[in-house]
């Protein structure tokens, strides 16, 4: 099988692990991280990297698989009129590392006050370490002013008070102990509890290889498109109108 993916680079060292190993004939369109922070700009991203897959004369894909969960809505809406968009049920990438939605859902009932770290997030995200909040409030000093940027920074300190835990997903096949160093850091920091958790990368497996079945995975059909179905299944399929 040919698959075409689209991705968040947080993802960028599981998959390429799975990827590596796979039978399956396999490119990846990386979209930077964080976009789930602006879910329009999101979808319209992925839609613009479908409609680049359509496009193609060879190498054409049997299925596009998009490397997001739910992620704000940001996969809601989108269709493809020639492949089927292969999506997993979760809520966020949180829970793609963590195997299932149901593992995430124990974790957050349990604790809804995580901050959630793993490497793929130190590496390609926004990190709350000393050294990029000081950029953060340098940045808002240059584009506000000192008093500008002290509200705007006092109010980046408030955000972190939401949160009693950092939790650091560690992965199996990749671990850093710089990355851990730094997590610890950040939770002396700001007072937090660090946990660690072990990555189960099931359902990224399970993603790259094509084991997709539907309590799990949505596979939406061609000329249909990604909407959300108000129940523990996330999304469903629905046929596009003539």
């Amino acid at each position: 099988m040919r698959i075409h993916i689209i991705a968040c680079q947080v993802f960028n060292r599981e998959f390429a692990h799975y990827i590596a190993k796979s039978d399956n004939i396999i490119d990846v369109c990386w979209l930077e991280q964080g976009l789930h922070d602006t879910p329009v700009i999101l979808k319209e991203k992925l839609q613009n990297a479908i409609l680049e897959a359509e496009k193609r004369k060879k190498n054409i894909p049997d299925a596009i698989v998009l490397g997001y969960g739910l992620c704000s809505n940001g996969v809601v809406g989108l269709s493809s009129s020639k492949f089927p968009l292969v999506v997993p049920r979760t809520d966020d990438c949180i829970a793609v590392f963590l195997g299932s939605q149901k593992r995430y859902l124990e974790y957050f009932y349990k604790n809804n006050s995580t901050y959630w770290l793993s490497l793929g997030w130190i590496e390609h995200g926004f990190v709350p370490n000393e050294k990029t909040m000081l950029e953060r409030k340098q940045g808002y000093i240059r584009e506000f002013g000192e008093e500008g940027a002290e509200y705007l920074y006092q109010f980046d300190i408030d955000w972190t008070k939401k949160y009693s835990y950092l939790t650091y997903i560690q992965n199996k096949f990749y671990q850093n102990e710089n990355y851990l160093k730094e997590a610890r850091e950040i939770a002396l920091n700001y007072d937090w509890t660090l946990d660690i958790a072990e990555a189960d990368d099931s359902l990224i497996e399970d993603l790259i290889e094509g084991r997709w079945d539907e309590e799990r995975f949505l596979v939406c059909p061609p000329n249909h498109t990604i909407e959300l179905s108000y129940d523990e299944t996330k999304i469903t399929a629905t046929l596009n109108k003539a």
